[in-house]
């Protein structure tokens, strides 16, 4: 019994961090705080990683 008792407590921890995060790339969004999949290729490639 104590096992559910932990894994919904980490679900709903997990859950919590989840929507905050959907939140905070919400508000990036709106201030332009993010860059595209290719402008995050290219940083790659011209750090030699890809």
């Amino acid at each position: 019994m104590e096992d559910i008792i932990v894994n919904n407590f980490n679900e709903e921890d997990f859950l919590k961090e989840l929507k905050a995060a959907i939140e905070q790339g919400k508000r990036n969004i709106e201030n332009g705080d993010f860059i595209t999949h290719e402008q995050m290729l290219e940083e790659l490639r011209n750090k030699k990683i890809i």
